[in-house]
């Protein structure tokens, strides 16, 4: 948001309308922008059928088979341990650049 002034086309609601702008201007680059784009899909995707299929702080490795079948097609995965998997990655990636930005400046 440092740079909303210079370019007012970043300000916007929509998390991927920022990325996507940001990696237009090449604020940030472009290979990060997806990353963060994948992530950010990978995360709503999940959150959303969290929300649906289970009571608040509930476990999803304790859902029923169904509720983790429903987990995993919402980020068109094979199984629950595949989604795990992706979402330690995906985290992964997200904190690197994260903290490759926030080094930068």
């Amino acid at each position: 948001m440092r740079h909303a002034h210079a370019h007012p086309s970043l300000i916007s609601v929509s998390t991927s309308a920022v990325l996507e702008t940001a990696a237009e201007l090449r604020l940030i680059e472009r290979e990060d922008a997806r990353t963060l784009l994948d992530a950010l899909r990978l995360m709503t995707n999940v959150t959303q059928m969290l929300r649906l299929t289970l009571d608040p702080g509930a476990d999803p490795r304790l859902a029923s088979e169904a509720v983790q079948r429903r987990l995993a097609n919402a980020a068109e995965l094979p199984s629950i341990s595949a989604l795990e998997s992706d979402l330690v990655e995906a985290r992964s990636k997200v904190r690197a650049i994260f903290r490759q930005v926030l080094s930068a400046h």
